[in-house]
């Protein structure tokens, strides 16, 4: 499973299905048929943050969920 965001590499969105299949691709897949146990590979997660801040995510997720918003909530 990996966790693939497009953000964290400054790409558009525009661009960020085909950047993060790529991505994945050479990262994760190629890697994984590498290895004698062969893994399937899958994305986990992937995307952009939010507008603003989700606190209410703080109490159900914990961590940084909640706060990965462009701006803050206050």
């Amino acid at each position: 499973m990996a966790n693939v965001h497009p953000w964290f590499a400054n790409v558009s969105a525009a661009d960020g299905a085909g950047w993060t299949a790529q991505f994945f691709q050479t990262t994760n897949v190629d890697a994984a048929a590498a290895l004698s146990n062969n893994p399937k590979m899958y994305i986990a997660e992937t995307g952009w943050p939010t507008f603003f801040d989700e606190p209410w995510k703080d109490a159900q997720f914990g961590g940084v969920e909640g706060w990965w918003g462009l701006f803050t909530a206050k």
